[in-house]
């Protein structure tokens, strides 16, 4: 019982915390023009593994969704953390209408695309590179786990 009330008031700090976290957040274009938005919180350490935390099929920003809540975990261990927003949902804003942009083209295979697309592009950053030992770990829920 003791060690259910410490590891919850553990997850509990780490969780609090997340506020204090600050997400590098950055746009794509895909080659149709359109944009391609992501978060990267990176940890202070010498050299990381990147989790991709794939969300369901809502229509949330991943940062206020389910997945937002484990980047505070995933620092505290050493881990980067990557989300990958679906098309049409930007700038962390959740609307109660789904945009059209996300009615249109949030497929499986659009969101792969975009995933490659955005991995690619870190794989060409310089200062990502310097302390990225090259290892991805894919997390997804729901649909995001189809996508992973």
């Amino acid at each position: 019982m003791a060690f259910r009330i410490l590891l919850g008031f553990l997850l509990g700090s780490l969780l609090t915390s997340f506020q204090f976290l600050n997400a590098d957040t950055r746009q794509l274009k895909r080659s149709d023009g359109s944009v391609v938005e992501f978060h990267i919180y990176l940890p202070a350490v010498e050299k990381f593994s990147l989790i991709i935390g794939l969300q369901g099929s809502e229509c949330k920003p991943a940062l206020k969704g389910g997945m937002g809540r484990f980047a505070p975990i995933f620092d505290s261990l050493g881990f980067g953390f990557l989300l990958v927003e679906k098309p049409g949902i930007y700038g962390g804003s959740a609307d109660e209408k789904c945009p059209e942009e996300y009615l249109e083209l949030n497929t499986i295979a659009q969101r792969i695309s975009d995933i490659q697309l955005v991995i690619l592009a870190l794989r060409n950053d310089e200062a990502f590179l310097k302390n990225w030992n090259g290892s991805l770990i894919w997390e997804g829920g729901s649909e995001g786990g189809t996508v992973a």
